[in-house]
């Protein structure tokens, strides 16, 4: 009965007895394992299925007295008791060496007593969920993906206001609870105006990604450049005081000097104008970006192409 039950069963599964001896393969694990029952039954090379070195498999495990801590020894992490099945244990893994290729499979393993309560064996099911695996690393990237797209400036490539309103408020709490100073830096293209009515925003779209990418091209990891409309562009620079702020704000604004030639729209050279601050005691968002907005103003009415620190 036990072995026409077993053969009915359409998941791969296999059953032990006390001393470890496989008394039960089914069909289903004969097709994921390569391996025939007529080999398997009577053998304990149960390992041979999922392992290229004998170890024990689940069903072994759950056969010790000291299953705990074999568990812990072969499945760290990777287990967790069944709630509905007292002391069945669940279990995924990844396989690297299976016949039709590696697989993600999900093992479940259960020990059997007879009618007088003693301990007869135990039985062991996987599944392959490899596509499930799949699947979800997928749904991961996309809505990793999405998330980016809803934080990102599509045309540019940094982050937008939007996400700039939630990056300030967590550093100007960080620097609130620490006194970690940080700067950020207003940057505005200078005569932007004129690009868009002489050469058109297609130009004028080439003008604000090559000044995008230079940004990004002069920042650290930790540094968080924004676009905050139209050609205003905001660096928020973590641990960072005016003059290293100021430094970083210059080489920006010469990078976009030297580099115009790289810039194949027919545009005459674009320059830049910069405003720096840096956080002080009780800012707020408004505070800090007002401050920053001033500077910038002064460097327009400086000259233009050049870089103001606030007072």
């Amino acid at each position: 009965m036990l072995v026409n039950f077993f053969d009915r069963i359409v998941i791969p599964a296999f059953f032990l007895d006390v001393e470890h001896k496989i008394i039960g393969w089914n069909p289903a694990m004969e097709a994921l394992s390569g391996l025939s029952r007529g080999l398997m039954l009577g053998s304990k090379a149960q390992w041979k299925a999922f392992y290229s070195e004998e170890r024990p498999v689940l069903a072994d495990l759950v056969l010790e007295p000291d299953s705990n801590a074999q568990l812990e020894l072969y499945y760290s992490g990777r287990y967790e008791y069944c709630d509905v099945v007292p002391g069945a244990v669940n279990a995924t893994d990844y396989f690297p060496n299976m016949p039709q290729g590696p697989k993600w499979m999900s093992f479940s393993a259960s020990a059997v007593y007879d009618q007088y309560g003693n301990m007869c064996g135990a039985v062991e099911t996987v599944l392959d969920i490899t596509e499930q695996k799949h699947f979800a690393a997928l749904l991961i990237k996309r809505e990793r993906h999405f998330r980016e797209l809803s934080i990102t400036d599509q045309l540019t490539g940094v982050y937008n206001s939007r996400y700039l309103h939630r990056q300030l408020q967590e550093e100007l709490s960080r620097s609130s609870r620490s006194g970690q100073v940080f700067s950020i830096c207003m940057l505005d293209l200078d005569n932007f105006k004129n690009v868009n009515d002489h050469y058109g925003h297609l130009a004028g779209d080439d003008v604000l990604q090559f000044f995008a990418n230079i940004i990004k091209e002069n920042l650290r990891k930790q540094d968080r450049a924004f676009r905050f409309g139209g050609e205003e562009f905001l660096i928020l620079l973590p641990d960072t005081t005016t003059q290293s702020a100021y430094v970083v704000a210059e080489r920006i604004r010469e990078s976009l000097v030297l580099r115009q030639h790289f810039l194949d729209t027919g545009v005459k050279p674009v320059t830049v104008s910069i405003g720096v601050t840096e956080y002080k005691e009780g800012d707020q968002e408004t505070t800090l970006i007002g401050r920053a907005d001033n500077a910038l103003y002064r460097a327009k009415a400086a000259g233009k192409n050049c870089t103001i620190i606030s007072a």
